[in-house]
């Protein structure tokens, strides 16, 4: 029975003794699992992570990665430079002016107002909300002061004041616009500058709209061709109410040609004519129709086209005044070759 107890006991106890080679791999198996471990996490610090798996979504971490990203975006998604918005109006302003600041604040009407100076004044760019606010708008720059030139249309105008004519306190101006892009530039001069540099300033931009160079009014060019008017180029207006004139060629000598924008101006310059004619002991007065027969004479239905007028101009030249109320257009001939006006009447007629 006592031997039965020892057995009994050991077995209760379990495997009391282990043997050392046991202990000491046990012990290396665990130093060897703390340095591996030790070593996985230095090097997912120093290495970089594996690319992402066709068809997952790389996540963004944190630091200079997410600046990175972000600066990207603001570059991506930039407004484009005043240039380039303003492109429907000139090739490259940068050749006009670089620095436009931020934009202004905007009226009625207006989307956007940028201010740039320029060596010579400022150029003020606008884009307008709509079409409609675009024509509305013109009505502020476009007029028939003297030494304006003008040429408005539907789809784009252009306009300039030349100070030299104008006078006083004017300053050179050229504005022009597209309707499509709902776009006008407007330059305007320091004071003192001539209407010619601020034509060169914007050439160098390669403008959409240009200063117009021929008469654009057919009537007009009618009545100059009728009087056998060459060479006609657009200058700005010395009459109040015009809305063009233009200097051409005849005989030799220059001619002047203009049209009103209502009849009253033309009446208005008609008197003019009609009273110096009257004060000159070589005046003449008449009127002039368009011979449809070739017969000498007026014939029934051939109606009045307007009047004549000869008289000595203030540079002592004779002068032929003519006119067009269908028009409204005006004539002025003038040659100091001519020994009166008598003698400027007969070359003429």
């Amino acid at each position: 029975m006592s031997g039965g107890r020892r057995k009994a006991q050991r077995a209760a106890r379990g495997p009391a003794r282990v043997p050392v080679a046991g202990l000491v791999l046990g012990v290396v198996a665990i130093v060897l699992a703390v340095a591996l471990a030790a070593y996985l996490v230095v090097s997912s610090g120093a290495e970089p992570s594996a690319p992402p798996s066709a068809g997952t979504t790389p996540a963004v971490s944190s630091g200079s990665t997410a600046t990175t990203a972000s600066a990207s975006s603001e570059e991506t998604t930039a407004a484009p430079e005043p240039h380039e918005r303003y492109a429907a109006l000139a090739a490259d302003l940068r050749r006009l002016t670089r620095d436009c600041g931020s934009p202004r604040r905007t009226g009625s009407g207006r989307s956007e107002v940028l201010r740039c100076p320029t060596e010579w004044g400022t150029l003020q760019l606008t884009t307008y909300a709509a079409a409609k606010d675009l024509v509305a708008a013109r009505g502020d720059v476009l007029d028939q002061r003297v030494g304006s030139l003008a040429a408005p249309g539907r789809a784009a105008t252009y306009y300039s004041l030349d100070p030299a004519v104008a006078g006083g306190s004017a300053r050179a101006t050229i504005y022009w616009d597209d309707r499509a892009a709902r776009q006008s530039a407007h330059l305007v001069g320091d004071r003192g500058a001539a209407l010619a540099t601020l034509r060169r300033a914007a050439a160098s931009a390669q403008p959409s709209v240009t200063a117009p160079t021929v008469p654009a009014d057919r009537g007009l060019t009618e009545l100059a061709g009728i009087f056998s008017l060459t060479d006609c180029r657009r200058v700005p207006v010395r009459i109040a109410g015009e809305s063009e004139e233009s200097e051409c060629r005849w005989n030799g000598t220059t001619a002047r040609v203009g049209r009103f924008e209502a009849a009253g101006g033309l009446l208005s310059l008609r008197a003019e004519a009609a009273a110096a004619a009257d004060d000159q002991d070589e005046g003449l007065a008449d009127f002039w129709f368009h011979d449809t027969n070739g017969e000498e004479g007026r014939q029934r239905g051939e109606p009045e086209q307007g009047k004549i007028f000869g008289y000595t101009d203030a540079t002592g030249q004779p002068a032929l005044y003519l006119d067009d109320t269908s028009c409204p257009c005006w004539i002025k001939l003038s040659d100091a070759g001519a020994e009166d006006p008598r003698a400027l009447y007969d070359r003429v007629f």
